[in-house]
């Protein structure tokens, strides 16, 4: 879980970046500009002219811990310096710091792509970042830009290198299904849950077959590992979910007994491509059961190196999967405007990325005011000794 420990200061967390100036001719000090930006953005600011703005509404209470030797740097000045900014240093340096403040041995670790759609400019795509969400502690671990001419595929394992992933359980969609992806979450010892697709074809068959093995079983007799069911009401709907988890163990048992060489044979070649596969997964929804013929009826499988054939504590880390849109992209669009954000000189869109998910880690981390994300801010702004303490001043 997160740490109670203070948080480190931004000095220290920005303390091995570079400057990308010519220092002598540099009016402001880097970590000025770094600081005011991360207090602009904690306080809503959105953009280089809001950091500004910031700035001079706030200078004297600033220089009580900044130099500020020529003052408050001109917005020109915020967008130059953070589309110069190496942003594989200012990566590693949040990932460093959100790393020093929690412990993630056995946490959920979900990893999502998500377009900064602003971004986008003539002849050029808009910037794709893929994310790391730890579930149990409600930060974001770290993130990695995808390259305009690849796919998050390529971008999926660069994150997984630079996180300290063990212990964990990592959660992808069915675009991180990949063999080799799989293989580097194993050794590096923690355990995967992937979505499986048509991209794998042999794989998915296996998994639907194990299910369809699973609901005859549950259907015939009453067996030891039973499938999960849960019901949900409201807003005028009833949702219902259906999880069985089938070890992998058990269902070669299976398939041995009843003398289905066939199935074994595929089940065998599965086992044999994909590293540490132990527990086959489906899960059957119906989001409005109401209706005579459903709303929303969806079948999902999946896959996991982590043996259990506990189909509820499953179906748990399924949907925890989904708090990286809820808890993460959707506050990064609602409460931050990522998506209606037009910076994109440079480096500057990546790395404004990096400041968003660094100042939602520092509101997400802090427990003195029992409040969303938003009035959060609101109060920050409004309230110099509650700004001090995010941003762990003395």
């Amino acid at each position: 879980m997160t740490s109670s420990s203070p948080p480190p200061s931004i000095s220290s967390v920005f303390a091995d970046i570079d400057d990308p100036r010519v220092i002598a001719r540099s009016s402001h000090l880097l970590i000025d500009v770094l600081t005011i930006a991360v207090c602009a953005i904690l306080c809503g600011a959105e953009g280089w002219a809001d950091m500004e703005l910031f700035g001079k509404s706030k200078e004297d209470w600033l220089r009580t811990f900044l130099k500020l030797p020529n003052g408050i740097p001109s917005h020109d000045t915020f967008a130059r310096i953070f589309a110069a900014i190496d942003p594989n240093q200012f990566r590693e340096c949040f990932i460093r710091w959100t790393q020093s403040l929690m412990d993630i041995d056995e946490d959920l670790i979900a990893i999502d792509g998500k377009t900064l759609r602003g971004s986008r400019d003539k002849g050029k795509s808009a910037v794709h970042i893929v994310s790391a969400w730890a579930s149990a502690n409600s930060l974001v671990l770290g993130q990695y830009r995808v390259d305009e001419k690849s796919n998050e595929i390529t971008a999926i394992p660069e994150l997984l290198r630079i996180l300290h992933i063990k212990g964990a359980l990592i959660t992808i969609d069915a675009m991180g299904c990949q063999k080799d992806i799989a293989e580097q979450i194993v050794d590096a010892g923690a355990d995967y849950l992937l979505a499986v697709k048509g991209n794998q074809r042999k794989l998915l068959d296996v998994v639907e077959a194990a299910r369809m093995q699973a609901w005859q079983r549950d259907q015939q007799e009453d067996g030891d590992h039973e499938p999960h069911i849960e019901r949900e009401s409201g807003h005028g709907r009833e949702s219902v979910r259906y999880c069985v988890a089938t070890s992998v163990d058990e269902y070669a048992k299976t398939l041995m007994d009843q003398g289905d060489e066939q199935a074994l044979e595929e089940l065998a070649e599965v086992r044999q491509a994909w590293p540490g596969l132990a527990t086959l997964i489906s899960v059957y929804s119906n989001q409005d059961v109401s209706r005579e013929s459903g709303s929303g009826f969806e079948m999902r499988h999946y896959i996991s190196s982590r043996a259990s054939d506990d189909a509820e504590e499953m179906l748990s880390n399924v949907r925890r999967h989904w708090e990286i849109e809820n808890k993460l992209h959707w506050v990064l669009d609602v409460q931050f405007n990522e998506d209606q954000s037009r910076i994109r000189s440079k480096n500057s869109a990546e790395n404004m990325a990096i400041l968003r998910h660094l100042t939602l880690n520092i509101l997400k981390r802090n427990k003195s005011v029992k409040r969303g994300v938003k009035a959060k801010r609101k109060l920050a702004g409004w309230d110099h000794a509650y700004l001090a303490q995010l941003l762990g001043l003395k």
